[in-house]
């Protein structure tokens, strides 16, 4: 696996959005794993000034895909999240996603050029960049990015960094010698992913299982109910996994679109390995759930969310 770098930005629509869009679709691409996501930074455009300004962020990422495949990857995520393929160079976008950096690759190919030939250029690269790692080095450059961003000759930003819309809070709990799981937050898929990656990890440290096998699994979230049904159908899900094939997952991707939860797990079987695993879980229990609304005021906006608690049999 390489550790890369990739570059996302959106000045049409829902800019935010469409960035925490694409960094859960990267996360579903075979191959590719999403470590960390930057603030966001609003900046001038540098292409036609009649368009809105962009906000501007970047991933890291583990990846077993070569260059010209990973670049193939982003550009089906560009498209699924709504890119036209006529936009105009360094116009207004719903999404663009450029490579910055592979590992410590050098890339010359047509359409394709690693590390980023102008990043150096632009603060709004290497202001997100520098919140993922300040001293990550330009490989061909051999300077930090931190030292490339104070040596930036670019406009300044507009304004940020600020978080991007994706953030759970989650806990597990004794429940009388039962598992209690607590999980609240505003993103359907992420109270998904972080419920099922704290259930995996009370089973099996995270960290052991490897990435072997793919599992496709969905649900309805048609209204707020529904978040918690889906949440523990998914815990359900994987406890049927392990009953039936010893297969755990190391990572769980979710999106939630047009009132469906969809998720890819990627995973294991453990049967017949020497690992250290906590305790067996039986079930979900139904008479466990509790799904409750919750508001938060945020910037002077109330923020709906999910604050969802359940049991499992252990």
């Amino acid at each position: 696996m390489v550790k890369a770098y990739l570059g996302i930005g959106a000045n049409l629509g829902e800019p935010d959005v469409a960035i925490a869009r694409a960094a859960a679709a990267l996360d579903r691409v075979p191959g590719i794993r999403v470590m960390r996501l930057a603030p966001g930074y609003l900046s001038a455009p540098h292409g036609p000034p009649d368009q809105p300004p962009y906000v501007n962020s970047a991933v890291e990422i583990e990846t077993g895909l070569p260059p010209r495949a990973l670049l193939e990857a982003t550009s089906g995520v560009e498209r699924g999240i709504g890119r036209s393929a006529c936009a105009a160079r360094w116009g207004p976008r719903e999404i663009d996603i450029d490579i910055l950096l592979y590992g410590d690759s050098a890339v010359h190919e047509p359409g394709l050029g690693v590390p980023h030939p102008r990043m150096s250029e632009r603060r709004f690269v290497l202001g997100p960049l520098a919140d993922l790692d300040p001293g990550l080095r330009h490989p061909v450059d051999g300077r930090s990015i931190a030292d490339l961003l104070a040596a930036c000759a670019d406009a300044p930003l507009l304004d940020g960094p600020w978080t991007l819309p994706r953030g759970v809070r989650g806990r597990l709990v004794d429940h009388g010698g039962d598992l209690g799981l607590l999980a609240e937050g505003d993103d359907p898929a992420d109270l998904a992913v972080q419920a099922a990656h704290l259930f995996v990890g009370a089973i099996v440290p995270r960290d052991v299982l490897r990435e072997r096998e793919r599992r496709e699994w969905a649900a309805v979230v048609s209204g707020p109910r529904d978040v918690g049904d889906a949440v523990a159908d998914l815990l359900n899900e994987i406890v049927l996994w392990l009953d039936a094939d010893g297969l755990l997952p190391a990572r769980v991707a979710a999106v939630e679109a047009a009132g469906e939860l969809r998720v890819a797990a990627f995973g294991e079987t453990i049967r017949g390995r020497d690992l250290p695993v906590e305790r067996c879980p039986k079930m979900v229990t139904r008479h466990g759930l509790r799904v409750s609304r919750i508001r938060r005021a945020a910037d002077g906006r109330a923020r709906g969310g999910w604050r969802i608690r359940l049991v499992i049999d252990m």
